[in-house]
């Protein structure tokens, strides 16, 4: 159980990373990378899912992979 503050930041967080039809781990990692901050309790709270079973996702370990090239370069 949250507080009442708490549940209104955490549904903010929600409204802006919509879950678009998505698993709840893959949106529980879109909402990790557009809020880097986001714990892997909170996130597991916005998706309706088991703290331990996000937070062993790669997203809330550190270890995401990079997808495409940042640096410009070939």
């Amino acid at each position: 159980m949250v507080s009442a503050q708490e549940q209104a930041r955490l549904d903010q967080i929600a409204a802006t990373t919509p879950r678009q039809g998505r698993r709840k781990g893959d949106w529980a990692d879109a909402l990790k990378r557009a809020n880097p901050g986001l714990s892997a309790k909170d996130a597991a709270r916005i998706v309706d899912a088991i703290t331990s079973d996000i937070a062993r996702r790669p997203t809330f370990q550190g270890r995401c992979h990079v997808v495409g090239n940042l640096t410009g370069g070939g």
